[in-house]
């Protein structure tokens, strides 16, 4: 389920250029149509571990995975700017629900194992971002039309989504007919669990814009045509990938906070590269060293999340997503209208702003609990 969900993300996300280009968007309107996704996402998140706890975390990943395939080939087809916003509304509405309810599935199996798992499910998303990502380059590459090169990777995940099915763990859903208090008792969050949710905010904006701004950097700013461009996420997915898959033993020698400080201050130093270097083949390098510092930081998060003794782990990992994908929401318009007003490469300092609080706020994470 976390490489599905990773898999239909980065399609998109390789399609966004072409669909720019379609609808002849600039930085700024471009900016209001990704914020559909995070607006959905946001708005579906809160609710998700009460939805979880009332009708099965199996269920819930199951249908909201098949709902995100079913939208992805219907994304290049938008005639409109606004038609294109709804569409990325219930797209993100999707992938978001799938994204809470499967950390809990995460949370569930790591309780069970007793040790630290949540990177490695995490490596998966990452690897499927990677193979999507590679995948839409090589089809566009290969002159292939945006419509069939969302098609058939929506249909190959809705399978791959409704096959594993079967063994998704049970969550242990709670059928007590008291209404849960998520939103409540998000207002009533220790500073700890505050400094989760910031941290989760500035590593989702962080990781939004390298996703959402990427191909377009390198595109419009660099000069890079739309194949070579695609591969600047294609590296931040690998080597987020890479990063994640031995995050767990990593987590294990080094502890949390500093593996958040460490990754943190290596996202920022590479994004920093990056808009000082300017060459696309270097750029798609320092993407890779922005995707393999951040690759730990959310994980580590949800994880902290999952040990909180002061909510329910559903409730807080809830709560933890929901203030991260906020930094999705703020982060495509602010990057889409700084870009407008000024230039792309300044917009992105925002970015660096975000992975240097990361570093800064990781102690915060040995008092979560």
């Amino acid at each position: 389920m976390f490489f599905v969900n990773g898999a239909a993300l980065a399609t998109w996300l390789s399609l966004i250029p072409a669909v720019q280009q379609k609808l002849a968007l600039n930085a700024s309107e471009l900016g209001i149509a990704l914020l559909g996704v995070a607006v959905g996402a946001v708005i579906t998140t809160p609710s998700t571990g009460w939805l979880v706890g009332r009708a099965g975390g199996r269920r819930v990943v199951t249908l909201a995975a098949i709902v995100g395939c079913v939208v992805l080939p219907l994304l290049p087809l938008a005639p409109t700017l606004p038609v294109l916003t709804l569409t990325l509304v219930v797209f993100g509405a999707a992938l978001g629900t799938m994204d809470v309810a499967m950390n809990i599935h995460g949370s569930v199996v790591e309780a069970l194992y007793q040790r630290p798992l949540m990177s490695t499910f995490h490596g998966f998303y990452s690897i499927g971002g990677f193979a999507g990502a590679l995948t839409s380059g090589a089809l566009a590459a290969l002159s292939i039309a945006p419509f069939d090169r969302a098609l058939g990777p929506a249909l190959l995940l809705g399978a791959a989504a409704i096959a594993a099915h079967q063994w998704l763990p049970p969550t242990q859903p709670h059928t007590a007919s008291r209404p849960p208090r998520a939103r409540v008792r998000v207002m009533r969050l220790s500073l700890p669990m505050a400094a989760l949710g910031l941290m989760a905010f500035c590593s989702l904006l962080a990781e939004g814009a390298s996703g959402d701004w990427s191909a377009i950097y390198l595109h419009k700013s660099l000069g890079a045509d739309a194949a070579f461009a695609a591969t600047a996420f294609a590296a931040f997915s690998v080597a987020m990938a890479v990063g994640r898959l031995s995050g767990d033993w990593l987590t294990s020698r080094l502890g949390a906070t500093q593996l958040l400080r460490s990754g943190g201050a290596l996202a920022a130093l590479g994004l920093t590269a990056t808009l000082l270097l300017g060459r696309p083949a270097l750029a798609v390098g320092a993407f890779g060293l922005i995707g393999l510092g951040l690759a730990n930081v959310v994980p580590t998060l949800f994880s902290a999340a999952g040990r909180s003794r002061s909510l329910a782990p559903r409730v807080a990992i809830a709560a933890v997503a929901s203030t991260g994908y906020a930094g999705l929401l703020a982060g495509p318009p602010l990057i889409g209208f700084v870009a407008q007003a000024f230039t792309l490469t300044r917009a992105l300092i925002v970015v660096v702003v975000c992975c240097a609080l990361i570093a800064l706020l990781a102690p915060m994470v040995r008092r979560s609990g």
